[in-house]
């Protein structure tokens, strides 16, 4: 190996300039080239020709471990290997990272050829060596020295967790991009003039830059979730409309919109101007709460609280379309008193009514098919249904039952409102244990912790508010029923019923009526060994199903 004693290379590095009105246009890191002058000055003052100059610019967080390090890496094995005989640095600082090991290799090399480290000794006016390898007396402070510097890499990690907790606690908007709908703006912080801020606003770019007058993201984000609250929830169906209207998804043109996307959006706590998190290990965002357990907001949203909470509860089936109610309280479109809960016990199918009565509509195939005429099954169904409610008693499940079917039947709204209630709280209930899974399962380890209990604070509140609203509507879901426990009174309000009303008076407390084959041709008809009632309470005329009676 040729001697290399009289080389030596230089490491200058710097982070990338971040602008801030803190810095008020000075410099606040050395130059690379300023750094490269003061090598040369001592290279100059110890005899040495400058064999190379390594030159890095990296991010403002130079302690990164994932963060490639090539040039200084590079300057390093080129001292090691001997390809030069010394190394100044600007400072200690910006050396490796990697704790003592590194200064070893050079204080102790395996070769025995002693190597040189150099650190410029930082005064402004008068360049010179601040540490040297060879130097005994700084031997022990550059082990010292590396080795904090791997502690600091350590810490680094926790450092940045503290300050985004912070930035979160104080409004800021922490993360790289911007949500959809939304972007970044740079604002000046109300409480250090100085120093700077990143929030949202709306996004008043074109949703499809080929029509500039058209919506904007602002526009579209705030129209997934309003017309959630509003129309039937479907995220698939949204998501398939903004394709069909040739709106980008959100990642810009050529991309699509899929229904995922369309659910993370509504249920995105920012897009009403939360600050939010992501639990480790998951992709929900959630609401984010300073140390107090109160929620942080960050700007005004695209959308109220109700009106989020609103498309969020269409979605989880708390609230039912128009279509679907007017299904479940008539019945379907079924225009005579028992069809649609009238069975054939010979194989259980639906028994159909074919203008003289009901038969199995299966007839061909079924082995004992059931056919009864429409006037005695109805007129038998009606003095059981009369019978077992007059039998009733106040507070038995069955006037209950009755009292809840006969409210949403005239008074559907209150009704709903009262069922809403329910599945309200069903889902608040669900979404508190779902919370204790996650817990369970280790998403809220490490740094994740302090979420789990104002988390769970929310949780509990959402459940008892959800209860409260149910003991509110609960006398919405139960109306007096007087006249139709009472014989004499249902018999008039049956008299005075049309058809539709009469099939739903019998359907309050009726949800099945199995029918057998008569035992032969032209048997009287005797309703108590023929059919077969369940009712609403769940109380049924045998034991033993009609398929086995009938068989």
């Amino acid at each position: 190996m040729s001697d290399t004693s009289n080389l030596i290379d230089l490491f200058c590095r710097k982070s990338k300039a971040v602008k801030s009105r803190a810095s008020r246009g000075r410099k606040r890191e050395l130059s690379t080239s300023a750094q490269e002058a003061r090598g040369r000055a001592v290279a100059t003052e110890l005899g040495l020709t400058v064999r190379h100059v390594w030159i890095e610019v990296g991010s403002a967080s130079r302690f990164s471990k994932r963060k490639q390090r090539d040039e200084q890496d590079k300057a390093l094995d080129a001292l090691v290997k001997g390809e030069t005989g010394a190394l100044w640095v600007y400072k200690l600082d910006r050396w490796d990272r990697t704790g003592a090991g590194a200064i070893l290799k050079i204080i102790e090399p395996e070769d025995g050829i002693p190597r040189r480290l150099l650190f410029d000794n930082g005064d402004p006016d008068n360049p010179g060596i601040g540490l040297d390898s060879t130097n005994r007396r700084d031997r022990g402070e550059l082990i010292r020295a590396a080795e904090r510097a791997r502690e600091e890499t350590d810490l680094l990690s926790e450092r940045v967790t503290d300050t985004k907790a912070h930035q979160r606690s104080t409004g800021q908007w922490v993360q790289g991009r911007a949500p959809y709908g939304t972007e970044i703006v740079i604002v000046e912080d109300p409480d250090d003039p100085e120093e700077e801020r990143r929030t949202l606003r709306r996004c008043d770019e074109p949703a499809d830059p080929d029509r500039p007058e058209g919506p904007t993201k602002g526009d579209i984000a705030r129209r997934i979730i309003v017309e959630t609250a509003d129309d039937e929830p479907s995220t698939r169906r949204m998501a398939a409309t903004l394709e069909d209207e040739g709106f980008p998804g959100p990642r810009g043109p050529g991309s699509k919109w899929i229904h995922t996307t369309v659910r993370s959006m509504i249920h995105n706590p920012i897009y009403a101007g939360w600050q939010t998190i992501r639990p480790n290990g998951t992709t929900r965002h959630q609401v984010f709460r300073d140390e107090k357990g109160n929620r942080v907001r960050v700007w005004e949203g695209l959308v109220t609280d109700a009106e989020q909470h609103a498309a969020m509860d269409r979605l989880s089936g708390v609230q039912h379309s128009p279509k679907t109610q007017r299904m479940m309280q008539a019945g379907g479109r079924a225009r005579h008193l028992i069809t649609s809960y009238t069975f054939c016990t010979g194989d259980g199918s639906r028994m159909q009514h074919n203008g003289k009565g009901y038969k199995c509509s299966r007839w061909e195939y079924c082995p004992r098919p059931a056919f009864v005429s429409r006037k005695p099954i109805e007129e038998y169904v009606f003095e059981r249904w009369i019978t077992r409610l007059g039998a009733s008693t106040p507070g038995d499940p069955l006037q209950t039952l009755v009292a809840q079917r006969w409210a949403a039947l005239v008074q559907p709204e209150e009704t709903a409102e009262a069922r809403q209630a329910a599945e309200a709280l069903k889902s608040a209930e669900a979404a508190m244990k779902r919370l204790e899974k996650d817990r369970r399962a280790g998403l809220y380890d490490g740094a994740a912790e302090p979420l789990y209990a104002p988390a769970m604070r929310e949780a509990i509140a959402d459940v008892d508010v959800a209860r409260k609203r149910v003991k509110q509507t609960a006398s919405a879901s139960s109306l007096d029923i007087d006249f139709l426990v009472d014989p004499l009174q249902a018999r008039e309000a049956w008299e005075g019923a049309d058809s539709a009303l009469r099939r739903e008076l019998i359907r309050l407390a009726i949800t099945r009526i199995d029918v057998a084959k008569a035992p032969y041709h032209a048997a009287p008809w005797n309703g108590d060994k023929r059919v077969w009632i369940t009712w609403v309470d769940g109380h049924s005329d045998h034991e033993v199903g009609p398929l086995d009676i009938a068989a």
